[in-house]
């Protein structure tokens, strides 16, 4: 990290401090998981744990590089290519070591029943009588008027709240950046349905964002749920990358979500993410219907495909096409949501 802090460039000032903001950003969200692989502390982690986390700090180096040379900025430090090989070799060293996997005990979040079928709140949420913990709504019927302001009350909780946070989004078109930090854990948002709570922004690459920071709507909080919202970008298809949703979630889940945008509407860029009866729309309008299809790694968009970059390097590429895609992976990834995740939280 403190190569990017201290890195010089030969170009203007607004576009250094986007690109080298996201690497320092990036590293910081990384560090501590990679610090908990060497400490003695109890919490527990498994080999597929070390190896998702070990992967998502190998996408978030790349990315890191992606968007300084995205800038045209100068690359030379030899502690970021250093970093490079650094990851692939603990990688290597976990694959490996594949049938001695590594356990920590401590503590273990039981199952909830009906997780198969994204039980407790995320699918029995009822607005008229489901109680959320902020009320966001642009009428000022709730507690906040705007989506951030929820956002800093939230961050002003720190780890006083134990269980999930649910946060109900009232209908309306939210023309907000958002960004759940690192540190905002076990998040809901919740809305009125597709289409009626709505997120929307137009930042994109083509005036001086990075792909990362053009998001809409960002996500780096762990256990992440969201429901019955639509995520927008409105830039248009001459202004190149332009994200509507990033996440960098490990064990984050949609459901019956729409992601709108023209290029790189989705960007599932780290970790394990599960999404269900939602819809993705890029270029032309037209929806992709994307059911129970999951991420657990980098997702790179490139001349219209979707691809899954899964931990261990296998790459799954999805034609664009009309229509339903086919599950990927679901039985695996229920089986870790089931594991790790319950309805006030994961462990």
């Amino acid at each position: 990290m403190s190569w990017a802090q201290e890195y010089k460039v030969l170009d203007g000032p607004g576009l250094a401090d986007r690109a080298l903001g996201d690497c320092v950003k990036l590293y910081k969200e990384a560090e501590p998981r990679l610090a908990q692989l060497v400490s003695d502390e109890k919490d527990e982690f498994s080999h597929d744990d070390a190896v998702t986390w070990l992967s998502a700090a190998s996408a978030s180096h790349r990315t890191c590089l992606d968007g300084l040379r995205e800038k045209g900025l100068l690359f030379e430090a030899q502690q970021a290519q250093n970093l490079t090989r650094v990851i692939r070799e603990a990688l290597e060293v976990y694959g490996a070591d594949g049938n001695q996997r590594r356990k920590r005990k401590g503590k273990v979040v039981r199952r909830r029943p009906g997780l198969n079928n994204l039980g407790g709140p995320l699918s029995s949420w009822d607005a008229s009588t489901s109680k959320a913990d902020f009320v966001v709504a642009q009428d000022g019927s709730g507690n906040y008027k705007t989506i951030n302001d929820a956002v800093a009350a939230l961050a002003q909780l720190g780890q006083k709240q134990a269980q999930r946070v649910v946060v109900y989004v009232k209908s309306g078109v939210y023309k907000e950046k958002v960004e759940i930090g690192g540190d905002l854990k076990n998040i809901m948002f919740v809305g009125d349905g597709i289409d009626k709570t709505i997120v929307t922004g137009n930042q994109n690459v083509q005036d001086g964002a990075t792909t990362l920071n053009s998001a809409t709507f960002g996500v780096s909080g762990d256990g992440f749920w969201a429901r019955d919202m639509t995520f927008e970008n409105t830039a248009g298809p001459q202004k190149h990358q332009a994200v509507a949703l990033r996440v960098s979630s490990d064990l984050s889940v949609f459901y019956r979500c729409s992601f709108k945008g023209y290029q790189d509407t989705l960007l599932v860029h780290s970790l394990r993410q599960f999404y269900r009866e939602c819809q993705i729309y890029e270029t032309d309008g037209s929806p992709i219907q994307h059911d129970n299809g999951t991420g657990t790694g980098r997702s790179q968009r490139e001349h219209g495909d979707f691809d899954f970059e899964f931990s261990r390097d296998a790459l799954v590429r999805i034609p664009r096409c009309q229509g339903q895609f086919q599950e990927l992976s679901r039985e695996a990834v229920e089986k870790v949501l089931e594991d790790r995740v319950s309805e006030d939280g994961f462990g």
